[in-house]
């Protein structure tokens, strides 16, 4: 894993620790190109395929991760209120 990688996990990870410190508040959904939307999106292997799905799926205090790719879509960030990380 390259050092710029192993920084960005780890503040995330930080981050979702701080943000959800009781099990149960908190969602993290996946994104990757190869993803599909029937999926759950709750791990890796089960990503979505489209960021608008991620979207559309969480509520407030969720985490996205998405993965490196090219992801061909238009998005509707509507009401959300979120923080990019």
């Amino acid at each position: 894993m390259r050092m710029g990688s192993y920084k960005a996990v780890v503040k995330r990870s930080v981050l979702f620790l701080l943000l959800c410190s009781s099990p149960g508040w908190c969602v993290t959904y996946y994104v990757a190109p190869d993803g599909n939307d029937d999926a759950n999106g709750l791990s890796p292997t089960a990503a979505f395929g489209t960021i608008q799905k991620s979207i559309d799926t969480s509520a407030n205090g969720d985490t996205i991760i998405v993965a490196e790719g090219t992801y061909t879509e238009s998005i509707d960030l509507g009401w959300l209120n979120f923080s990019k990380i």
